[in-house]
């Protein structure tokens, strides 16, 4: 992936997320969140990666987060959803 490819790197993040390894999701969220710190898609990304570890807690404040920045953005407002009702294991 070429250093500058912001939407590479984040569907990456999004695939590593799902394939479970939050090592790499976390490590690509971490670098693009330092150059992008407002991007409601990278925040609310990094809030599924919480949600999916469990940190119901830390998901919902990415969420919140998210919508500071962007109100109504629709991923954001999903992942407060889940984190209110989420699925049984």
């Amino acid at each position: 992936i070429k250093p500058g490819n912001y939407q590479a790197k984040n569907n990456l993040a999004v695939i590593a997320t799902l394939m479970g390894d939050y090592e790499l999701a976390r490590n690509l969220l971490v670098e693009l969140l330092e150059a992008e710190p407002g991007n409601p898609e990278l925040l609310t990304n990094a809030g599924f990666l919480f949600y999916e570890l469990g940190d119901l807690e830390q998901a919902r404040n990415y969420a919140d987060l998210a919508l500071q920045y962007y109100p109504g953005f629709q991923k954001a407002l999903q992942l407060q959803t889940q984190c209110q009702h989420p699925l049984p294991e």
